[in-house]
């Protein structure tokens, strides 16, 4: 009883090539090689932001957006395939992002950014005020902190204390920052990869749950892992 619907490069789909989706009740958001699209219904609206890789809502309402020039954070006014009324800010390395190539982003409870990036993941606390810059907060992570390697393909926060990050060859790892993102000294590390379940491998998803089992999309297959709550 299955139907599909099959969107090709039309009028309203600029490429093929589908990097990201985010469906929201009134509108889905595609990131493509050739832009970020909105549709509504049979309209949709093109947003020009460079090549979206990972797209999330805050809990704010704003748009996050990491794409291969950095990240974005745009605030669609509440009509999305409206332009006219949006707010967009861009950040690169020269705010704080370990490298303006953004592979995966994931907010946490408390609405900070964290991204996944080939050297190391970042985090910004936008302290509620995405578009005004003078009030960030950046911290970045690598393999000298405790990352398994810098080479991260995606990311998931749990709650307001950790983070899992999945790598390229370097299997899995979690930060638990406790609570303070932006104070190393109380971070605690945990490396999952030779001698653990998933062993030394590639991964390139992870999505942690409603009930808190972490599930990894990594080279060998699909790991599903509940650690008890205790590291």
């Amino acid at each position: 009883d299955d139907a599909w619907t099959h969107y090709v490069v039309d009028g309203w789909l600029p490429s093929p090539n589908i990097e990201a989706v985010l469906v929201e009740e009134n509108v889905t958001w595609v990131g493509t090689s050739s832009g970020l699209v909105a549709r509504s219904g049979a309209q949709a609206a093109r947003f020009a932001i460079g090549v979206p890789l990972a797209i999330q809502r805050s809990a704010s309402g704003v748009l996050w957006i990491g794409t291969t020039g950095g990240l974005v954070a745009l605030a669609d006014g509440g009509t999305p395939l409206d332009l006219s009324d949006d707010q967009v800010t861009y950040f690169t390395t020269g705010d704080g992002l370990t490298v303006s190539y953004v592979r995966e982003l994931s907010i946490d409870s408390a609405g900070r950014v964290w991204c996944a990036t080939s050297a190391g993941i970042a985090v910004l606390d936008p302290s509620g005020t995405p578009h005004d810059k003078t009030d960030d907060r950046w911290a970045s992570f690598t393999e000298g902190d405790g990352l398994a390697g810098d080479n991260a393909n995606a990311i998931a926060t749990e709650g307001s204390s950790r983070v899992w990050v999945v790598h390229e060859w370097d299997s899995v790892c979690c930060l638990d920052y406790a609570g303070t993102p932006f104070d190393k000294s109380d971070d605690a590390w945990a490396l999952f990869g030779e001698g653990s379940p998933v062993g030394t491998c590639s991964g390139y998803a992870v999505l942690v749950d409603a009930e808190g089992i972490k599930w990894f999309g990594l080279c060998p297959g699909l790991f599903a892992f509940d650690d008890g709550g205790t590291l």
